[in-house]
């Protein structure tokens, strides 16, 4: 009987150090809770398909003419779903749609040039950052400001999803730098407001700024005619809806970094890890960083780092 007393309780010591979490070989093994409601995961995999949501912003994502996606973002979602070994499709979306919630649509996740500090305010959960990118300042060449201090007091766009300058993580000191700083969600809108004069320039990505470019004395100069004959959503940019060839200058002083997320439901927490899972993969057989190197010239890749 006794003997019985002591098996019957060491096992009970085990079940309670298991509880608590036990170092196995130096390891501490924890006890975890499964969330059995989050069918995200299995939603794609059974289904064989993942649906993202995109932004045209090059050279992140772009569409042609046949509907046609390409750009940095599209390849290294397409190694995603080779991995989870499922079909893909890529779904443009606007700032209203994300606005009144990614569970709307039929859509997995939000990916293309998307930073998770324009979504901290809403119900929104994010992908480890997998790179990391700057914003710069872009007029038109023919504006007479030649520098960022120049457009302190000019009308300004910051190119973001978020629905105010705190959510886009604009600090203080940007506000101070730019007077009269709004936002806009759109790239083909803000040029649009450009070739109005309703804006002085736009702080957008500095790849965006530069993808389509030519060196000149002064500054980046990159011609939006080019993207605008590309992109089926580029063609409606000024007021009497004709296309018209319209370059930028870019400025090389940095306004604020950005590390670029894959966006989530707050709900679909096992389809987040997996693809998490999926992103170490490629950066560990350098995946990523090749693509980095052949579409921005240099490994900006962050994921793992």
């Amino acid at each position: 009987m006794t003997h019985k007393k002591y098996t019957i309780l060491f096992l009970f010591t085990l079940i309670l150090l298991a509880s608590c979490g036990l170092k196995a070989n130096g390891v501490k093994v924890i006890r975890r809770v499964k969330n059995n409601t989050d069918t995200s995961l299995a939603r794609v995999i059974v289904g064989g398909k993942l649906t993202i949501g995109v932004q045209i912003l090059p050279p992140y994502c772009m569409m042609d003419e046949a509907g046609v996606f390409s750009g940095f973002d599209i390849e290294v979602a397409r190694e995603v779903a080779r991995i989870l070994n499922v079909e893909i499709e890529f779904i443009p979306i606007t700032y209203t749609q994300i606005k009144n919630g990614i569970e709307s649509e039929p859509i997995d996740c939000l990916w293309g040039g998307f930073d998770s500090s324009d979504f901290i305010t809403g119900p929104f959960i994010f992908s480890d950052a997998y790179i990391r990118s700057t914003l710069v300042l872009a007029t038109s060449t023919d504006s007479r400001i030649n520098s960022v201090e120049e457009a302190r007091d000019k009308k300004i766009a910051m190119l973001c999803m978020a629905e105010s300058l705190p959510a886009a993580g604009v600090v203080q000191t940007i506000l101070n730098d730019f007077e009269n700083l709004s936002l806009a969600h759109e790239l083909d809108y803000c040029i649009d407001d450009l070739l109005e004069n309703k804006l002085d320039g736009i702080v957008t990505d500095i790849f965006t700024a530069t993808y389509f470019k030519a060196k000149d004395t002064v500054s980046d100069t990159i011609d939006f005619g080019q993207f605008i004959e590309q992109s089926s959503t580029m063609k409606a940019l000024s007021a009497d809806g004709r296309l018209h060839s319209f370059s930028l200058k870019t400025f090389n002083q940095p306004i604020r970094r950005r590390s670029y997320n894959v966006i989530f439901s707050q709900n679909d927490v096992a389809l987040r890890d997996r693809i998490n899972e999926a992103l170490e993969l490629l950066e560990y057989n350098a995946v990523l960083e090749n693509l980095s190197r052949r579409w921005f010239g240099s490994d900006i890749i962050v994921f793992g780092k």
